[in-house]
Formats: structure tokens, C-alpha cells, sequence
């Protein structure tokens, strides 16, 4: 009888922080709100029909809604998870590409944060490895990104 190897174990998952997306939602919605104000009060100024203003302030909508949805699309295409084997990128929305660093690549993981992003909880996590093709991934944009660099450092010990 031949046994199974125990299955792989998951240590995390993470996308990019939705902070950023969430400020550019928040964004859009107060000059939507600016806008439809301006809008009533052209229509009352200049004797427009309610529906010509109506159509004006979707449009607007529409127009600051676009940005921040590109923003979030982009967010939910990228997903980084590490196992107790190797270290995955996941990216792609209708079609997806999966890469697999085996943990023995894993050359050096380093922690990038701007004033800003100190100030906010983010920073980046860059992986070198040994890898033909690009050796370096970037996670953009991530929530307390020491605590996940520390525990890929971890992983790293125990499969050295």
C-alpha cells in the first residue's frame, strides 16, 4: 500500500490592502453628492427638465465610479498565498495564471514602506528568487506586511 503525502497547509492568503480602493470610493461618492447638488441647482437656474439632470448626475456618477472600480477589479485580479511548500501568485480575472515559487527559490524577503504608508499600517513585500523568469514579486499595498514577511522568513527556517 502506498501512502499519500499529508496535504499541504495553507499558512496565508492576502490580497492588496482595500484602503486605498475604499479612499477612491469615498472620493468618488462626496463629488458625486458635490455634483448632483450643482446639477439641481443648474436645473433650477436654467429651467432644464428634471430628466435632462437626472441623466447629467448618472452620468457624472458613472464617470467618478469608473476609476475606483478599475482600482478594486485590479485588487480582487491578485492573490498571494504561501503554503507550508511553496509560495503562490494567483492573477487574472475571467481567465487565471497561477505561479508557484517552491520555498528552496526563495532568496530574500525585504519590506518597503513610504512615510505614508508607515502612517497608514501598509508597506510592500518584495520576494527575490532564483526563479529564470522574474526573479522579484511585489505585494503591493498590504496591511501589517512585517507580521506576513515575518511569517514567509518562518517558513523559510523550517524548509531550510
Amino acid at each position: 500500500m502506498s501512502q499519500n503525502p499529508p496535504p499541504e497547509q495553507v499558512i496565508f492568503s492576502i490580497r492588496p490592502a482595500f484602503l486605498f480602493v475604499g479612499a477612491k470610493y469615498a472620493l468618488a461618492a462626496v463629488l458625486w453628492i458635490a455634483a448632483a447638488a450643482l446639477v439641481a441647482a443648474a436645473t433650477s437656474w436654467m429651467e432644464w427638465p428634471i430628466w435632462a439632470g437626472a441623466i447629467g448626475v448618472l452620468v457624472v456618477g458613472l464617470l467618478l465610479f469608473l476609476k475606483p472600480l478599475l482600482a478594486h477589479i485590479d485588487r480582487q485580479r491578485h492573490l498571494f498565498t504561501l503554503t507550508d511548500h511553496k509560495f503562490e501568485i494567483q492573477y487574472g480575472l475571467l481567465t487565471t495564471t497561477t505561479r508557484n515559487i517552491p520555498l528552496s527559490k526563495i532568496q530574500d524577503v525585504t519590506v518597503t514602506a513610504s512615510l505614508v504608508d508607515r502612517m497608514l499600517g501598509l508597506g510592500n513585500i518584495v520576494v527575490e528568487n532564483a526563479s529564470e523568469t522574474g526573479g522579484q514579486v511585489v505585494i503591493s499595498g498590504v496591511a501589517e506586511p512585517k507580521r506576513y514577511a515575518d511569517m514567509l522568513l518562518n517558513q523559510l527556517r523550517r524548509w531550510n
